[in-house]
C-alpha cells in the first residue's frame, strides 16, 4: 500500500486496519518522544485510531466512520463511537495527517493528504465489508466526510457534531496565507495535553480553509441528497453557528435531516423548521453557562473535560488570573461574563444522554 506523500510519516490507510492502528502506534511513541515521558505515553495512547465491532445482539446496522477536528483527536469520538456500536454499528475513528503527534508536524500537513486519507479509508472499508456506510464528522471532520461522498458512491448518511461549513472571522484565513513564511504559529504549543498539541499552526489554518473551499466546490448530489443528523451550539466561538445553518437547509434536501442546536434564549433561532429542534445548553446547577465546540459531545464523567477533568481552561483563558470572590463557570471562551465570574473549564454536556437518545431515534427510523 503506497504511504501519503509527506514530509512527515502519519500511516496511510491500509487494507488492515489492526495494522494501520498498529503503524500509527509506532509513529505516535516515535513523534511524541519530543514530550515527558508521562505525556508522550498519554499522547500516544489516545490519539491512536480505535474501532468497535457492532453489538452482535442487535441486528446489524453497517459501518460508521468518524473523523475528528483540526487539532483534535479520534478520542473526542468515544462516548458517541461507543453508543453506535451499542445499537450494531461497526466503529472506526481515524487519525488525521500531522495530528496526534510532535505539534511541529501541523506545520507540513496539506489538505490534499487529508482529503485523499479519509476517501481511502472508506473505500478499503467498503471493499473489504459490505453493508452501509455512514461517516461522521466533528468540526473539520465534517467538511471532510462530504469530501467522502462526493469521491465515493453510496454513502449512507452523515452524523454532523459542530460542522465547520462556515466560522467565525473568516478574514483570518487570507491572513494566514501572507503571514505564514514569517509566523508559523497562531497559538504556540506552550500547553500541550494528551488529546491536544496546545497550539495551532498558521498552515493549520490555511490547510483547512482551502479543504473547506474545496468542499464548497465540490458539492453535489452524491452528499446533498444524504440524510443527516447534526448537533451544535449556538454558542460556539469557533464556527459561525447562524451561518452553517444557513448552509444546511440551502444545500441538503434530504426529508429526514435533523438538526439538534443547544442555545439559551440570546442565540436561539426566531423560527425553527420542521425539522430542528433545541435544547437549552446550560445547567444553573452546575454553572454551566452553555455549550462550546467540542463539548456538545463531551459526558460530564469524561477524564479531560468532564466536570473533574484534567484540562482546564484554553491558552487564552488561562492568562486571565482568578480573583478571590469570584465564582467558577463553565463556558465557551468568547462568553460575556460578569466581574464575579470566571471561566475555569470549557463546558461538557451535562445532558449528553439526551444527544444519544436522538442519534438512537433517528437511526433507527432510516
Amino acid at each position: 500500500m503506497k504511504q501519503a506523500n509527506t514530509p512527515f510519516i502519519i500511516p496511510f490507510p491500509y487494507e488492515s486496519f489492526t495494522e494501520y492502528q498498529e503503524i500509527t502506534r509506532k509513529h505516535l511513541v516515535q513523534s511524541n518522544a519530543v514530550y515527558e515521558e508521562n505525556l508522550c505515553a498519554a499522547r500516544s495512547k489516545y490519539n491512536l485510531p480505535f474501532k468497535y465491532e457492532a453489538n452482535k445482539e442487535k441486528p446489524y446496522q453497517g459501518k460508521f466512520l468518524l473523523i475528528h477536528g483540526l487539532g483534535d483527536s479520534p478520542y473526542t469520538w468515544t462516548r458517541i463511537a461507543e453508543e453506535l456500536s451499542s445499537i450494531g454499528y461497526d466503529v472506526r475513528a481515524i487519525l488525521l495527517s500531522g495530528h496526534g503527534g510532535d505539534a511541529d508536524e501541523m506545520k507540513e500537513a496539506q489538505s490534499t493528504i487529508w482529503i485523499e486519507e479519509v476517501t481511502e479509508h472508506a473505500r478499503l472499508w467498503q471493499k473489504e465489508k459490505s453493508g452501509a456506510l455512514h461517516i461522521g464528522g466533528f468540526s473539520l471532520g465534517a467538511v471532510l466526510a462530504v469530501m467522502v461522498a462526493e469521491n465515493i458512491e453510496n454513502i449512507s448518511s452523515f452524523l454532523f457534531i459542530s460542522p465547520a461549513f462556515a466560522v467565525r472571522n473568516p478574514w483570518a484565513f487570507p491572513l494566514a496565507k501572507i503571514i505564514c513564511p514569517v509566523c508559523p504559529w497562531v497559538t504556540k504549543p506552550i500547553n500541550p495535553n494528551p488529546i491536544h498539541s496546545g497550539g495551532l499552526s498558521t498552515n493549520a489554518l490555511i490547510q483547512f480553509m482551502d479543504t473547506l473551499k474545496t468542499m464548497k466546490k465540490s458539492l453535489s448530489q452524491n452528499s446533498t441528497e444524504r440524510p443527516f443528523f447534526c448537533a451544535l451550539s449556538g454558542a460556539d466561538s469557533t464556527i459561525d453557528a447562524k451561518k452553517v445553518r444557513e448552509f444546511l437547509w440551502e444545500n441538503f434536501t434530504h426529508p429526514a435531516n435533523n438538526l439538534l442546536i443547544y442555545t439559551n434564549e440570546k442565540t436561539r433561532p426566531k423560527e425553527l423548521n420542521q425539522h430542528e429542534e433545541y435544547a437549552f445548553g446550560g445547567d444553573d446547577d452546575i454553572a454551566m453557562l452553555n455549550q462550546s465546540h467540542i463539548s456538545v459531545q463531551i459526558g460530564q464523567n469524561d477524564i479531560f473535560f468532564g466536570e473533574k477533568g484534567s484540562i482546564t481552561t484554553s491558552t487564552s483563558q488561562a492568562l486571565r488570573i482568578k480573583n478571590s470572590g469570584q465564582k467558577e463557570v463553565f463556558a465557551e471562551m468568547n462568553t460575556k461574563i460578569t466581574a464575579n465570574e470566571f471561566i475555569h473549564r470549557t463546558p461538557f454536556n451535562p445532558h449528553l444522554d439526551v444527544l444519544l437518545e436522538k442519534i438512537r431515534d433517528f437511526y433507527s427510523k432510516l
